[in-house]
């Protein structure tokens, strides 16, 4: 059985840790993500630290000294640490501290502060597929596309989000990551870039999206 962690991540900010080490680039990258707007800041700031103070008690301060055992070993941390009501993390939870490790490796790597990836064959738990516990019904679903008032510029754009949304059945984390280029309007159809992952995959957008 798992047993409780009560460490806590390490807070990253601004002039911790020695110039080039592990928590400074930690910083760096994420003030790289800021800039490029990346969503969900909070939560790659949070698992990031996580990893530093694992990392710590392993006295390890240097990116360089980050190796495939010792992600593997971090992976094995996760799956058994339970949360403060007992229960285990959620895969999706597993993943997500996972994923945002093998960005900030990949994020050094082509930078050239590392000289290889060292998450590259680094094997995530697999999500089982999962039903949603409440399903919306017609006359709600209705309700919720007819809530933006379509009369203003930020009603209009929420509109057409929701519409994408079911009209493509893409998650959330991949709509927040369209862009103008992902639209073929030739084709109708949309360019989805999963996250964490290098493959992409189009669908086709419904004609009442206006894409």
């Amino acid at each position: 059985m798992g047993l409780r962690d009560k460490r806590r991540a390490t807070v990253l900010q601004t002039g911790r840790g020695p110039h080039g080490g592990l928590a400074y680039w930690m910083v760096q990258y994420l003030a790289w993500l800021h800039e490029h707007n990346q969503h969900n800041l909070r939560g790659h700031k949070h698992q990031l630290g996580r990893f530093l103070s694992c990392s710590k008690e392993r006295e390890l301060e240097q990116a360089q000294s980050i190796t495939l055992p010792i992600l593997e070993q971090h992976q094995r941390q996760l799956y058994h640490q339970r949360k403060p009501n007992g229960d285990p993390l959620s895969v999706s939870t597993q993943c997500n501290h996972l994923n945002t490790l093998k960005a900030f490796l990949s994020w050094l790597t082509h930078r050239h502060w590392l000289l290889s990836n060292p998450a590259a064959d680094l094997e995530r738990p697999k999500q089982g597929e999962r039903l949603p516990k409440d399903v919306l019904s017609v006359v709600e679903v209705a309700q919720l596309l007819a809530w933006p008032d379509i009369n203003t510029v930020k009603g209009l754009r929420d509109r057409a989000m929701l519409e994408v949304l079911y009209s493509t059945g893409m998650r959330r984390a991949e709509l927040a990551r369209l862009r103008l280029h992902s639209i073929n309007h030739a084709q109708g159809t949309v360019m989805i870039h999963p996250p964490g992952k290098r493959t992409k995959r189009s669908v086709d957008s419904d004609r009442r999206t206006g894409l």
